[in-house]
């Protein structure tokens, strides 16, 4: 099962290594931005450790499109809200797959074919101590994973946890500023009185 660990703790600038780097590609997120817009693209750079096997991964933040080997495609193109479906739960549509993708408790999960299903990947955000050492953010994949569908599901995870971070902060914002309603996956949906 390859282990994938963030080394540092901005997801969208650090080296993402493997655990066994002579058979897996590791990769370093580099993100361009500006202090009004935020990001602007998040670039994977994969290491030379396999020519024939060489996948370039980006996240285009405006345009909000995922590219992979240059191929682009809209976020809304490959990710829906499946039917019936009432919490965070995202379908995400691959390569005639589909990624049901959803976030509980600092673990993003992701599964092949239903809701119910065994997980394909899982994120395991990071966990800070303050005494002791802080267990980095790490993405477990099953074996048999491709390396495209690992480069994918890489965009998703990061992509899902820095959109999810981004309304957290809106509605702690939000929270200080007045009265409002809250949707942050993990948090209670409801009205917040100040």
């Amino acid at each position: 099962m390859p282990i994938y660990t963030f080394i540092d703790n901005d997801l969208l600038n650090t080296a993402i290594l493997p655990d066994d780097p002579d058979r897996f590609i590791s990769y370093t997120t580099k993100t361009t931005s500006s202090l009004q817009a935020g990001p602007k693209n998040t670039q994977f750079i994969p290491s030379v450790n396999d020519e024939h096997n060489i996948l370039e991964g980006e996240i285009n933040w405006k345009e909000e499109t995922f590219s992979i080997a240059g191929l682009a495609t809209r976020c809304d193109e490959l990710r829906s809200k499946p039917d019936g479906v009432k919490d965070s739960t995202r379908e995400w549509h691959w390569i005639g797959k589909k990624y049901w993708v959803k976030y509980h408790d600092n673990i993003w999960r992701a599964r092949v074919g239903s809701a119910h299903a065994n997980a394909e990947a899982t994120f395991t955000l990071r966990k800070s101590r303050l005494l002791s050492q802080s267990d980095p953010a790490t993405i477990d994949f099953i074996p048999g994973v491709s390396s495209r569908d690992r480069l994918f599901l890489l965009l998703v995870f990061v992509f899902c946890e820095t959109k999810r971070q981004e309304r957290k902060e809106k509605a702690a914002l939000a929270l200080a500023a007045g009265t409002h309603r809250v949707e942050v996956p993990g948090i209670k949906r409801g009205l917040i009185r100040k």
